[in-house]
């Protein structure tokens, strides 16, 4: 079972958060995710810094969801992540950016329900046009090199 910190894996990965959604491309592997609103809440707690009991407390807390059901879905998606090397398993919070605690607003907890179980879409489908970005290989005049 995960316990501890993650970071991000940002040495090959880009993201963007787009309309509550976390879009994540791996740029060694070609592969692009996706995950929904909450994925993309735990996303941004795993950059905030927060350890995975933390972010547990956090769910439970603002969806009042059954302990195991939170626990289990966090832990599961922690786990995706890790297999995927999206992030990377930490047993103490050092060389981190720990920031403040990441608060939900009354807002969010309005317009949340229920629990819904978070999930990471993983999509290979453009890992060729992903891994022949020219941006790969460009030489010091900043444009691509031709390969003969």
């Amino acid at each position: 079972m995960l316990q501890g910190y993650f970071k991000i894996n940002s040495e090959k990965l880009i993201q963007e958060v787009i309309e509550g959604e976390v879009i994540i491309i791996d740029l060694e592997k070609g592969h692009y995710y996706s995950l929904n609103e909450i994925g993309a809440d735990i996303w941004l707690d795993v950059q905030l810094g927060l350890s995975a009991e933390n972010i547990i407390t956090k769910f439970q807390t603002i969806y009042g969801a059954g302990d195991s059901q939170v626990r289990e879905a966090v832990l599961s998606l922690l786990s995706e992540l890790v297999n995927e090397e999206i992030i990377i398993a930490m047993e103490n919070s050092d060389n981190l950016p720990l920031k403040k605690e990441s608060q939900p607003n009354q807002i969010d907890l309005v317009k949340r329900k229920a629990f819904i179980a978070p999930v990471l879409e993983k999509y290979t489908d453009m890992e060729d046009l992903l891994l022949l970005d020219p941006i790969h290989d460009v030489d010091e005049q900043g444009w691509p090199k031709m390969v003969n």
